[in-house]
This record gives C-alpha cells, structure tokens and sequence, in this order.
C-alpha cells in the first residue's frame, strides 16, 4: 500500500507538470498569434498639464500612420524600437510600451514638468526649464503658468546643467517648491554677472537680489521684510528692495 500511495503521488505530480507545460506553450502560441486590436495611451497627470496628446503620441508611433499597428502581430512589434519614436519628443520624459493578452499596445507616458519659461529677446525662441537644467521646446498644445526667467545671462547657453550654474538652478528650483515664493516672484531677470532682479506678483516695487548664493538667507530677509514693514506701510510703499547686501535690507 506504501509503495502504490508513493507512486499514485509521482504520477500526480508529473501530471501537474505537464499540464503547466502545455498551458504555458498553449498561452505563448494563442499570444503569438494575436494581432493588435488596439492602442491604448495612458499619460500621467495629463489633468494638469497637456504637453503631449494621445494624437501626438499615435503619430510618433506609426510614423504619422505610414505604419500602422493595428492588425499587426504583437510578436512582431518591437517595443523599443516605439519607446525610441515617443522620446524624440522632448517634452516625453519617460515612456514603457507593453503588450497585454487582451491584445492592447499599452503605451504609459510620463510629461516633462517645467519649473521656469526662459524668455529672452536674444535668443530665438522661448523654451521651458525643467528641475535637472534641461532647456525643452514649448508645447503646441498648452502653456504652462510658471516663473519667467530673462536676461543676457542666457544668451550664449544651451542648459544650466553645467556645475557653474548649479546655484542659480538650485534658487529656481527652490522658488517652485514654495508655494508662497512660487505664488510672489512672477519673474526673475539676470545679467551676464549673475545679478539677479525680482519682479514680485504683489506691489509695485522691484526686488535687487544680488547673485544667486545665499540664496534662502536672501529670500528670509524678503520673508521678515514682507512681514513686518508692508503690514504698517502697506505693499505700494516701496518701489525698490535690495537684499544683495550682507545683512542688510534697502528700501526706497
């Protein structure tokens, strides 16, 4: 009885294996044979930004539709090769591309997120600016409310990834992460010897920043200014501020 219970078990477990086996092969032929009904675009919060469209999308997959996908096999799609297409928009900044057994193209995009618009009549178009220094075309489709950057600064760059603009970048950086600064200072101006000038959302004045260095010291003296003198003399009071100076807050 011992050795038919041991052998009755040997048989049910090679039984097993063979029907996992066959399932698998089974699924890889069912999904071999199945063709692309259909391209699904997933893009992350497309609700708050609209840099790329599933149009857009669609167009740089099938090469404006001189490639169509659908009805294609899925096993000969090649996903990298369509991850490629979507990242030559530069406002893409990642994309994964997979297949489902429902017979999806699924393609997942993750938008560039600007923290600044560089503006500047030297150069001949506007772009974008993201967290990492990156200078990105606009968007055909939506303009994005953020801080206005300007100046001969920007005349002859092409990013601010360079170790010799990490300060300036931090500060921007720094300004669209606070919501009270990101909300106060519409635009910054800086020229060729990294002076900086703040145009401010609330009041008339204008703000002498000095360089970018020391830069949260600076803005916790703007922060002590707006607290303490614009509440007795009101926003309209000044129309120049300076805190370029080591300790010091200038107004006139």
């Amino acid at each position: 009885m011992h050795v038919n219970f041991k052998f009755s078990k040997w048989i049910l477990i090679g039984l097993s294996v063979l029907v996992a086996i066959t399932l698998i092969i089974w699924g890889t032929d069912t999904f071999s044979a199945k063709r692309c009904k259909n391209i699904v675009v997933n893009i992350a919060n497309n609700e708050e930004s609209f840099f790329v469209t599933e149009q857009d999308i669609k167009r740089l997959v099938t090469q404006n539709g001189t490639q169509p996908l659908i009805g294609k096999s899925l096993e000969r799609i090649n996903l990298k090769e369509l991850e490629g297409r979507v990242k030559t928009n530069r406002l893409v900044k990642n994309c994964q591309i997979y297949r489902d057994l429902k017979g999806n193209l699924n393609i997942d995009i993750e938008q560039e997120k600007p923290i600044a618009r560089l503006s500047s009549p030297n150069r001949e178009n506007d772009c974008y600016i993201n967290a990492d220094g990156q200078f990105l075309p606009l968007s055909n489709h939506f303009s994005a409310k953020i801080l206005i950057v300007s100046g001969t600064y920007f005349d002859d760059i092409i990013s601010l990834k360079a170790k010799k603009h990490k300060n300036f970048l931090s500060f921007i950086n720094f300004i669209d992460s606070d919501a009270f600064w990101k909300s106060q200072v519409t635009q910054i101006d800086i020229d060729t010897e990294q002076n900086i000038k703040i145009v401010p959302l609330v009041g008339k004045h204008i703000i002498e920043f000095g360089n970018s260095e020391n830069y949260q010291n600076k803005l916790h003296k703007l922060t002590i200014f707006y607290n303490q003198i614009t509440t007795v003399k009101g926003w309209e009071s000044f129309k120049k501020i300076s805190v370029k100076f080591k300790d010091q807050i200038v107004c006139e």
